[in-house]
């Protein structure tokens, strides 16, 4: 879509790129997400990690809280 698109388009899309990105951090360091029951400051930790090619999408990432959706569906 970007390389065809005129200005005020090409404009929004790098906008929007930076409304996401800031909305993803937020989402990481706000307390109501890290300490949802207001009682355990810390309690959700969100880590991530990156790898020159994407993963297979049929098999299940090493992370044991979301593993259990691929033997579910």
């Amino acid at each position: 879509m970007l390389p065809g698109a005129q200005e005020p388009l090409r404009r929004y899309l790098g906008h929007l790129s930076h409304l996401i990105r800031g909305n993803l951090e937020w989402g990481l360091r706000a307390g109501r997400y890290t300490n949802p029951d207001g009682r355990h400051p810390g309690a959700v930790r969100t880590t991530g990690s990156f790898t020159p090619a994407a993963p297979r999408a049929d098999a299940p990432p090493p992370i044991p809280s979301i593993a259990w959706w691929w033997d579910r569906f």
